[in-house]
């Protein structure tokens, strides 16, 4: 080895270093699939967000829990708090959610019928505008073709009704 000038030789030990990318993740990601699984099954089953299940978390735990630290435990990180801690928040949040929660998803038969309901009021370029919708996403809930997710479908169906209110107040509507 050349010694360039200011610098000074270092010799490696090849031994030390891994040589391939998965012993170093394995060393720097250990897995908690239990926990992850856990996580996982309560966020389909009660269709919640991760921000959703991270503030709910917080709430049994007594912790501050955020998004991030959530989305690192689903990809089987270790968490700083005990998982039992979480598991049991899990259990609690099944039993204090699992009576009143509502899938995800909007079934499409029920899309269409509410726009069934609002096209007896309003035209349908008023029911597009009114929603902020697309031609071919209106179409595709007008036929029932598509489940719309729960959030989207209720922020649409408030600016509907909004749309209507002031319609209605300005003469617009019958």
């Amino acid at each position: 080895m050349r010694a360039i000038r200011g610098t000074k030789q270092v010799d490696l030990d090849t031994k030390k270093v891994p040589t391939n990318k998965t012993e170093t993740n394995a060393a720097v990601r250990p897995k908690n699939s239990a926990l992850a699984d856990a996580l996982k099954r309560v966020l389909a089953d009660h269709g919640l967000s991760q921000e959703e299940l991270a503030e709910l978390l917080s709430g049994y735990t007594s912790k501050n829990i955020a998004r991030t630290a959530l989305a690192g435990w689903l990809r089987g990180a270790e968490p700083r708090i005990s998982s039992d801690s979480i598991l049991d928040a899990l259990q609690r949040i099944d039993k204090a959610e699992g009576r009143t929660t509502k899938s995800a998803y909007v079934e499409a038969q029920e899309v269409r019928a509410y726009v069934k309901q609002k096209l007896e009021i309003m035209t349908r370029k008023q029911l597009m505008i009114a929603g902020e919708l697309p031609q071919s996403t209106f179409q595709q809930w007008e036929a029932g073709i598509v489940r719309v997710n729960r959030r989207r479908f209720d922020r649409i169906k408030s600016l509907i009704e909004l749309w209507e209110e002031v319609a209605r107040q300005a003469g617009a509507l019958k």
